[in-house]
């Protein structure tokens, strides 16, 4: 019975504002940002790739480092487990597609950071 409801309360808590029903929680959650945690499976390779295709990067601790492009950013982890990596995305929106293809591509580390870098075609 308690997973009922902590189900229902659930629901009428998180999923509520998606279904239009007022709720506490939407009054009072004022998200300002944010970030991706992504694993990787060779961390050193994982952070020279980001570095290489434009992005900074600062020392957060020894399993974590903070990289931004802009206004964007995420976490760098160093954790790897199989059926969350397979199973994570990320969407990167960019001004320019046919340069950050090409910068992409041309990365030495691309193959070692097992970087699937398709062509989306607008």
């Amino acid at each position: 019975m308690a997973a009922v409801s902590l189900r229902s309360d659930y629901s009428r808590h998180v999923c509520a504002p998606y279904l239009g029903v007022s709720s506490q929680m939407e009054r009072t959650m004022d998200v300002t940002d944010i970030k991706a945690f992504i694993p990787s499976k060779d961390y050193e390779t994982s952070k020279s790739f980001y570095s290489e295709i434009g992005f900074d990067s600062e020392y957060v601790t020894d399993e974590l480092t903070l990289f931004q492009n802009g206004d964007c950013l995420f976490f760098l982890q160093r954790f790897y487990d199989e059926s969350l990596a397979s199973n994570f995305m990320l969407q990167i929106c960019v001004s320019d597609i046919d340069e950050t293809f090409r910068v992409c591509s041309e990365s030495k580390l691309k193959q070692k950071s097992h970087c699937n870098i398709p062509r989306i075609m607008g």
